[in-house]
């Protein structure tokens, strides 16, 4: 689980397989640009991607 900072919207997140090798941060802009782009895209449906910031 990634820990939500209160840091800037980045240009490009990270979400990869749970267990995989890479960040442990989260900003909360980040976090919402994610799920609102789920929300219409279904690539990662029924998945538990990691999201960390890059």
């Amino acid at each position: 689980m990634p820990l939500l900072t209160d840091g800037p919207r980045a240009e490009q997140i990270n979400a990869r397989a749970l267990g995989a090798e890479g960040g442990i941060r989260l900003s909360r802009a980040n976090a919402a640009t994610f799920f609102l782009q789920q929300a219409h895209d279904a690539t990662r449906f029924g998945h538990a991607p990691l999201i960390t910031d890059t």
